[in-house]
């Protein structure tokens, strides 16, 4: 959602804040731990678990710790795009 891979998420986390950009930061870390609450079962069971979450590619490891990897973006010709 945060790097633009979901704009219509985005849009309808940016009216809900009413355009207040780090209450959508808030409001995707808050659907990232609703998602993770969700697959614990999974998570604990499955080694190298991984989600694509709303601030980026969430993984846990065997004592379900949760690591983050950021999507890099770039602005090019007037638009963010992703890096890679």
């Amino acid at each position: 959602m945060l790097a633009g891979s979901n704009p219509s998420l985005m849009q309808q986390a940016l009216s809900a804040v009413r355009n207040d950009y780090s209450l959508a930061r808030l409001y995707a870390m808050g659907a990232d731990a609703w998602s993770l609450a969700n697959h614990f079962t999974q998570m604990r069971q499955t080694p190298g678990f991984e989600l694509n979450g709303n601030t980026g590619d969430l993984t846990a490891n065997q004592d379900c710790v949760i690591n983050r990897k950021l999507s890099w973006l770039k602005y090019q010709q007037g638009k963010i795009v992703p890096a890679s």
